[in-house]
């Protein structure tokens, strides 16, 4: 009982430069990147999707004009899997289905880990910051769920990621 109540003390601390790119995310001004607001009642401009590997934390970033960062807690990336179109269109994909699960999410300023075994999303719109985190065992073939659709396209544009990765070795 008591190895479980520590176990995060083994849990290695993020890299500094991870923690950073983290952080910038969380401060990414829209308009800087290139992503415009639609004149329709589009809120949704980006998709944070975090979750565990591992012992680390793997950070993937969706934006509304194909843009899409992979981070990992070692300090290692993925940057510019969104020059790849399939990349690209998944990941718009994902930032536009994501406006169906806000209302689902709720609002903050905090911006947690998510815990072992659970994926966390956090949903960038004009109007502010949303999250929610769902238990992966939940998410495996269970498309009941209420968030399984996005869920769903976070895992495409990961299988594209895998995809570009494995042709460029």
């Amino acid at each position: 009982m008591l190895r479980k109540f520590f176990s995060w003390l083994r849990r290695p601390l993020p890299n500094v430069v991870y923690l950073e790119m983290r952080g910038q995310m969380f401060r990414l001004d829209p308009e800087k990147v290139g992503i415009k607001r639609a004149n329709d009642q589009t809120n949704v401009w980006g998709v944070m999707t975090e979750f565990t590997v591992d012992d680390g934390y793997v950070t993937m970033v969706s934006l509304a004009n194909g843009r899409t960062y992979m981070y990992f807690s070692s300090g290692s990336g993925i940057l510019g899997a969104g020059d790849y179109s399939m990349v690209s269109i998944a990941s718009a994909e994902l930032v536009k289905t994501a406006e169906r699960f806000v209302s689902q999410m709720k609002p903050t300023i905090e911006h947690p880990f998510p815990s072992p075994g659970h994926t966390r999303f956090y949903v960038m719109t004009y109007s502010g910051l949303y999250t929610s985190e769902v238990r992966e065992s939940d998410m495996d073939g269970e498309r009941s769920h209420p968030m399984f659709g996005l869920y769903a396209f976070t895992q495409n544009v990961i299988t594209q990621i895998r995809l570009i990765s494995s042709r460029s070795k």
